[in-house]
């Protein structure tokens, strides 16, 4: 490791709050200070002259620890459970839709279930954009931790998905409540699409580490 890094970590160290873990912290920090110095290479730094640039960008030592105080420790099930809580009540809001659908009448469709059959689509990319921004999320605020753990963290509340998606397709709901949700194409969409959730997530979290600020 370069001695001016060590240095600089070490003092960082020394004055980091307690209730961080000092290892992930240091590590997240040395790996923020390693993609400057590579950036700072690329448009024509020598390696000392990188690192000098990018500690004293990051500031003293001290201001640096200082930063982390109003972190709190990181907690995957934490996380996960948020999640959960934030998945289960889009489907309580599915639910509840569908039920005013049911209850609405089979001459009389309901207009905002009208609705939502007409923009599908839509709400299927927004419902994607909402994983990434979650993975995002959890990236900026984390860092490394987060990104070592979002697909285990996204775990529990994609069950959600695959239990709704396994009531459909053995007929446990009845299939009048969907209507034109149930087109083949679309199923087919919804299918790969939450396949894929835990991939955006994981996405969405190793763009967010980068973008992290560290002040």
């Amino acid at each position: 490791m370069n001695a001016k890094k060590a240095a600089y970590l070490y003092a960082v160290a020394a004055n980091l709050p307690k209730h961080l873990d000092h290892r992930q912290t240091l590590a997240e920090l040395e790996s923020h200070i390693d993609e400057a110095v590579c950036q700072l290479m690329a448009s024509g730094l020598t390696e000392q002259e990188a690192t000098s640039r990018a500690l004293s960008d990051l500031g003293r030592p001290l201001e640096v620890a200082n930063g982390f105080s109003g972190i709190r420790p990181f907690s995957a099930g934490c996380c996960s459970r948020a999640l959960l809580i934030q998945n289960g009540l889009l489907f309580l809001g599915g639910i509840l839709v569908l039920a005013g659908q049911a209850v609405w009448g089979e001459k009389n469709a309901w207009p905002l279930f009208s609705l939502i059959s007409q923009h599908k689509a839509e709400i299927l990319i927004g419902y994607a954009l909402y994983w990434l921004a979650s993975g995002y999320f959890l990236g900026q605020r984390y860092g490394v931790t987060a990104e070592r753990h979002v697909r285990k963290m996204v775990r529990l509340p994609l069950a959600l998905n695959y239990l709704f998606m396994c009531l459909v397709l053995f007929q446990v709901l009845p299939r009048d409540w969907f209507g034109p949700l149930l087109a083949t194409p679309f199923l087919i969409a919804c299918a790969v699409t939450t396949l894929l959730f835990s991939s955006l997530a994981d996405l969405g979290c190793r763009w967010g580490r980068q973008q992290m600020r560290l002040d």
